[in-house]
């Protein structure tokens, strides 16, 4: 009976060695044997795609406004409407307009019968050379009265400058307006849209124009849209130091909307190398970084390896740093695994 102190005390001791011997790895090995399966690790050279948000934008926005100011009598359009070039979008009330109009053309009738009446005058020398010189200046300020009427006449009606779509509308019917005051905003689109977003310095660096896009659109989630990078600004925004950049999107019937909300994926043509792994592969991630397990060269135990995390693409990882000289890692099972779990590769015995 005394000598059981001392013999689990001798027993601690020998465990106590084991451990310090064998590693934080050996202290973990189980007799428990997770079956898993693996696969290859692929080095591949990939575009590494840059995410971000945007809007869609017409090509070509405009706000157009009457030169005069006066009543709006009609606005046969509404936001969203698709029209072609040439239509009414708005109209002011014509009355006082058209009144401007037949007062400069009888203003001019009367200027040129003075005229005519004194250069026959001034023929027969019985008017005097002022004269007729007074009657040819007020008939040629007539005819400039006349087209100064008859311009503002043709201005008192909006038509489309070309075929797009009415984006907004700024005033009402019956609503007096004045000179220059924004009536509609306008989008020349044709069928074809831009996706206007902002990216940071060391993004932005790494696109060019005419580069790839794929654009979805959170009105419209079903479908993925393409484009091409277009423009890029040379200088940030003052407010969100972010660099403007420009999508032009394919020919699409899709009803899109100036102001809609676009998720875009920018592929630019640099390339890096990558060691590429199924997501299933990785545990523990968190941010830029996660682990995988591999088996160790006797082929019976799991080890782990930190590794830093690149772009997804589609159902795959690339790994930028942590599988150098690793073939393969382990698939099917690894959320079981920690360093030093006893495994079993699927189908082998």
């Amino acid at each position: 009976m005394r000598r059981l102190p001392l013999l689990l005390s001798t027993i601690g001791l020998s465990a106590l060695f084991t451990i310090g011997c064998g590693g934080a790895e050996s202290s973990l090995r189980t007799n428990r044997v997770v079956p898993v399966t693996l696969a290859a690790v692929a080095n591949e050279t990939v575009s590494v795609p840059i995410t971000t948000a945007g809007r869609v934008a017409a090509m070509t926005e405009s706000r157009l406004a009457f030169k005069i100011a006066g009543v709006v009598d009609a606005m046969p359009v509404e936001a969203g409407d698709q029209v072609s070039r040439g239509d009414i979008l708005a109209r002011l009330q014509l009355d006082e307009i058209d009144a401007q109009v037949i007062q400069a053309e009888r203003a001019l009738e009367k200027a040129e019968r003075d005229y005519e009446r004194i250069a026959s005058l001034y023929v027969d020398s019985a008017a005097p050379l002022e004269a007729l010189q007074d009657t040819e200046t007020a008939r040629d300020v007539a005819e400039a009265q006349l087209r100064i009427a008859s311009f503002n006449r043709r201005h008192a009606v909006i038509t489309a400058p070309a075929d797009g779509r009415v984006l907004r509308t700024h005033a009402e019917t019956d609503e007096l307006i004045q000179a220059g005051q924004s009536i509609i905003s306008f989008g020349a689109t044709g069928s074809h849209w831009l996706v206007v977003t902002g990216l940071a310095d060391r993004d932005v660096v790494r696109i060019a124009t005419g580069d790839s896009v794929a654009v979805t659109i959170d009105a419209l989630p079903s479908t993925e849209l393409s484009g091409t990078v277009v423009t890029i600004a040379q200088a940030p925004e003052p407010r969100s130091g972010a660099y403007r950049v420009e999508v032009q999107l394919t020919a699409t019937d899709l009803p899109l909307a100036s102001g809609f909300v676009a998720n875009v994926k920018f592929f630019p043509a640099d390339r890096m190398q990558l060691s590429m792994i199924p997501i299933e592969s990785l545990v523990e991630a968190d941010g830029g970084s996660a682990w995988v397990f591999t088996i160790d060269s006797g082929g019976v135990y799991a080890v782990r390896h930190e590794v830093t995390l690149g772009p997804i693409v589609g159902n795959r990882i690339g790994i930028i740093d942590g599988l150098t000289d690793i073939d393969t890692v382990i698939a099917v099972g690894a959320p079981y695994l920690v360093a030093g779990t006893a495994v079993r590769v699927a189908g082998e015995k």
